[in-house]
């Protein structure tokens, strides 16, 4: 065969790093270069199954039929399993001068490229499942004020059932309570390039109040341009709702405290006054402005009395430690 016998090809040949071999239509090898050698052995002779596959029969990838009989070039990416390798396979018919047809194949190791791509699909459907699953919102918008993406959280969060029509919301109007909000978040996003715990109050479905806080940055285009932003949102209900209790039962305790016609005193560890309700006023003389953050409780007693209170109060003699009844 005219390709074969030329050495200017075979030393091009050689030098490739993709193996290349040329096969005749008994499927006998007739040619290997050197990168196909030290991948597979020397398998000139012999047929290309047993070099390939070592085995003896047709490798199950094979196309040769189809490039012998129709005379074009066929591609496809195989395993081998006793290589442990991926291969991207092209075979080319050859035709010699005497008219008798060979097959050409170059084998490419693909194994990394491979191994990369099954990882980043792996990666993304790990992703993919922490996007769907995840207990907090999570979205993707543009710039302009259109969803692209959002999560089962969030959309159960804000009261819808159709993700399509969640979509078609638009940002500033229906979800802001307060569209100034959206401007105000936008001109830190895009100032910082990210935006932490930003409180703002959003509005389900049904127009009732949702607080959330905001952790996004931004999404820039093939140009380094702000294209949107992505992030999660965290609901705030039951947080605002504890505080409101927390608050409410504070109040109470407070309207308790300066309702008391006794005298109630409130100190720090190091004796500071920090409570002192209208009944200490009428029975001690001190104003609250006097003595809240000015005097030390010590001042109130004669002698070595507040010593020994607070050596009762450590004893178990009235009420326990850390009580004192009826001193």
């Amino acid at each position: 065969m005219a390709p074969v016998e030329s050495p200017d090809l075979l030393a091009v040949l050689d030098a490739m790093t993709d193996g290349i071999y040329i096969v005749r239509q008994d499927y006998t090898v007739e040619y290997m270069n050197r990168a196909m050698i030290e991948r597979f052995g020397d398998g000139v002779g012999k047929k290309c199954y047993e070099v390939i596959n070592r085995t003896e029969v047709l490798c199950p990838w094979c196309r040769a039929d189809e490039v012998f009989r129709d005379g074009e070039s066929a591609e496809s990416e195989i395993y081998i399993p006793h290589h442990d390798k991926t291969y991207r396979i092209i075979e080319l018919p050859l035709q010699s001068k005497d008219g008798s047809l060979s097959k050409l194949n170059i084998y490419r190791d693909i194994s990394a490229t491979r191994d990369q791509a099954l990882r980043l699909a792996a990666t993304e459907k790990d992703y993919r499942r922490l996007f769907e699953h995840v207990g907090v919102g999570v979205y993707v918008s543009t710039k302009e004020g259109r969803f692209l993406d959002a999560n089962p959280a969030l959309l159960g969060m804000l009261g819808y059932d159709s993700k399509t029509e969640f979509l078609n919301i638009r940002i500033p109007e229906d979800l802001y309570r307060d569209p100034s909000q959206r401007l105000a978040f936008q001109r830190m996003i895009e100032e910082d390039g990210r935006v932490v715990s930003y409180a703002v109050d959003f509005k389900r479905r049904d127009g009732s109040p949702l607080p959330v806080l905001l952790t996004s940055h931004v999404r820039r285009d093939h140009a380094g341009q702000i294209s949107g932003y992505e992030g999660i949102c965290v609901d705030q209900s039951q947080v605002v709702r504890l505080t409101q209790e927390i608050r409410e039962a504070h109040d109470h305790l407070s309207k308790i405290v300066q309702s008391s016609p006794n005298a109630i005193i409130g100190v720090d560890m190091t004796g500071g006054i920090i409570t002192w309700n209208p009944g200490a006023e009428e029975t001690l003389g001190y104003t609250r402005a006097e003595v809240v953050g000015r005097m030390d409780v010590r001042q109130l007693y004669e002698g070595e009395q507040a010593y020994e209170v607070m050596a009762s109060m450590r004893g178990p003699d009235f009420g326990g430690p850390g009580k004192l009844r009826a001193y």
